[in-house]
């Protein structure tokens, strides 16, 4: 990680191609309940996240269910 923190500009390419490249997110559907997973890779590691767990990483509400498919009011992209 120390070489990332070194970096200067305000983004991180390498991190953000090497995540979205491997995002992946499974739905599985019960009688009475859905649960979804995802799973990507960031620097080399292996992450599997609960979606919930994900939406608090990320300061996104607990339920991403949104009628107009909006980012929510209360997400700091900081």
């Amino acid at each position: 990680m120390g070489q990332f923190i070194e970096i200067r500009d305000d983004t991180y390419r390498d991190l953000t191609l090497e995540f979205l490249s491997t995002l992946h997110m499974e739905v599985t559907s019960g009688l009475r309940c859905q649960e979804v997973h995802i799973s990507f890779y960031l620097d080399r590691v292996f992450y599997e996240l609960s979606l919930s767990i994900f939406n608090s990483i990320f300061g996104f509400p607990q339920s991403m269910d949104l009628p107009y498919q909006h980012v929510p009011k209360e997400f700091n992209p900081n």
